[in-house]
């Protein structure tokens, strides 16, 4: 017999951790505020500044080189942006012998800061001679810091250069002298040579279109390794698995290739990740979606095996041997699914940076709401406790409920079902249920036989005898009848002569019962008929006296 469904549904699992999923990723977005990217830079700056700049004019010898170190950093985005890496690397002071490779070094440049820096223009000077309170020299601006190649920590600076009354901002000499060292801890940089202008421009989300592509692309390729992978996975585990005497760890690894195919691709996935390059914006983002695919397939795998162990006790001889703790198990598998959903939301939100201490006082102050505002759904939850360990009924049997008779259905956490002889549903809370009267008809062994047979007062003492042996002996050879069989002159009656038959007969259920029972009063009304005597039905004899005679009287006399 298949083991009877939890009530906490496949459909209800996947909505309980979708909405999970969808809170988490909220919560990813808000906990880690990743650095913007520069694109992400330059528009927020033109939403906060109306697309003005604030700064002097620029120089009349220097067209396009703004006087300000933020106006000059948010002229050098547009430009980085755009894909105009000559007009970007007039922004740079790059030694006369390596002024044709100026647009290069522009180009290598905005990728290390793309990759590591998170520039905030506000904190530029708007100023033309910059901000002179930072503790820096006068004619010096921190723009960001990026890690070198030998992990100390590096700065990013513009300068401010003179020529007479005229003076702008670029970047100094010694900041691009470090671009080629920085550029050389990319490990995407070999495709950033060889890819086409266009797919180096900034497409949504702070991602480039080449990364766009090769994030799909590594996608579809990750899955369809996965699932590969994962059936030899799987066949490898079963051939383990089928070594071992219990059966359950078959039935585990037979029904776990879609968690094995997600932890395939997202361990492909991961894997192959830093060879795109991503934005550090956009890395750590795909970095919390990683995590949450993990853990997702953590416990998709989990429930897989509560599921199968379920049906594995469900089936199991000791179950069959212990109907009361059989009955019990597919509550008890409901409960550890939640259990597990819960445990699994709350890694991901300490996971995510969120306090594990201030999730526990939710938690305490949950607790408090639940016991003023869900009463009821409490008392009903422990009402299924109630009935899950007393055992008074279990799914399947026939029951008597106050004046309602049915077949129990289910046994959920809030309420049970019962289906009535008219096939109509009733169903009852079972903080309610709990403390019924409840008459399980399904746990009698026998079917109790009873009948007032009425003979006619015609019969005879030795038909009456003659027929109660009969009876008696039909009954005690009735294969289904217990031998505890009784067949006695009971009364006489108003209008009969009473015969009480009282047996029992051994019956799986009533429908059974009914037809063996149908088979008795044939039998008794042959035998009956057989030793000369009838049924009575409801007399009443009435008996008429002579009337009394009246003397005529004269008409005279009236």
């Amino acid at each position: 017999m298949d083991a009877p469904r939890s009530k906490l549904t496949p459909s209800l699992l996947r909505a309980v951790i979708a909405a999970g999923i969808v809170s988490l990723l909220v919560a990813a977005g808000v906990q880690a505020r990743p650095p913007p990217s520069l694109s992400q830079v330059l528009k927020n700056a033109e939403l906060r500044d109306g697309g003005t700049e604030e700064s002097a004019p620029p120089p009349r010898d220097e067209p396009g080189l703004p006087g300000s170190p933020r106006s000059t950093l948010k002229e050098w985005l547009r430009f980085c942006l755009a894909g105009n890496f000559v007009d970007a690397a007039r922004f740079l002071d790059v030694p006369e012998e390596q002024l044709e490779r100026g647009p290069e070094l522009a180009r290598r440049l905005k990728a290390v800061l793309d990759r590591y820096a998170a520039i905030d223009l506000a904190k530029l000077s708007g100023h033309p001679d910059g901000d002179t309170g930072d503790g820096l020299p006068h004619d010096e601006e921190l723009v960001a810091r990026v890690p070198g190649p030998s992990g100390a920590t590096l700065t990013v600076r513009l300068v401010h250069e003179r020529s007479g009354d005229l003076g702008w901002w670029r970047f100094d000499r010694e900041t691009v002298e470090q671009i080629d060292p920085w550029y050389s801890t990319l490990r995407n940089r070999w495709l950033i040579d060889i890819l086409p202008a266009p797919l180096l421009r900034m497409g949504p989300a702070g991602v480039l279109y080449w990364q766009w592509l090769a994030l799909c692309l590594l996608l579809v390729g990750a899955f369809v390794a996965a699932l590969v992978l994962a059936r030899l996975t799987q066949a490898g585990l079963l051939r383990l698995a089928r070594r071992t005497a219990p059966p359950w760890d078959d039935r585990i690894v037979e029904n776990i290739f879609g968690p094995l195919t997600m932890f395939w691709a997202v361990g492909l996935f991961s894997l192959f990740l830093p060879l795109i390059g991503l934005l550090e914006a956009a890395h750590l983002s795909v970095a919390h979606l990683e995590h949450l695919a993990f853990v997702t397939a953590v416990l998709w795998l989990v429930m897989r095996a509560v599921s199968e162990l379920t049906g594995y006790l469900h089936e199991s001889d000791w179950a069959k041997a212990s109907p009361a703790s059989r009955a019990l198990i597919p509550l008890g598998s409901t409960l550890t699914k939640l259990l597990v959903v819960f445990v699994g939301l709350i890694s991901l939100l300490s996971e995510l940076g969120y306090s594990v201490s201030s999730i526990v006082a939710g938690l305490g102050i949950g607790g408090l709401a639940l016991a003023f505002g869900a009463q009821k759904t409490v008392e009903n939850l422990f009402g299924a406790l109630s009935i899950g360990i007393d055992q008074p009924f279990r799914a399947g049997d026939v029951v008597r409920v106050e004046d309602s008779i049915g077949t129990v259905e289910v046994i959920g956490l809030r309420s049970t079902r019962i289906r009535t002889a008219d096939r109509t549903i009733i169903t009852i809370p079972n903080g309610k249920l709990a403390e019924l009267k409840i008459e399980s008809l399904a746990a009698r062994d026998r079917f109790r036989f009873y009948a007032v047979l009425g003979l006619t007062y015609a019969t005879k003492a030795s038909q009456l005898r003659a027929v109660i042996s009969a009876i008696e002996l039909l009954l005690r050879q009735s294969p289904k009848v217990w031998p505890e069989v009784q067949v006695v002159l009971l009364q006489f009656g108003p209008s009969s002569l009473d015969i009480e038959v009282s047996a029992w007969i051994q019956a799986k259920d009533s429908a059974e019962f009914a037809k063996l029972k149908q088979e008795l009063l044939f039998q008794i009304l042959e035998t009956v008929e057989r030793e000369g005597s009838s049924f009575a039905f409801p007399t009443r004899s009435v008996q008429l006296l002579n009337p009394v005679r009246t003397q005529a009287v004269p008409d005279d006399e009236k």
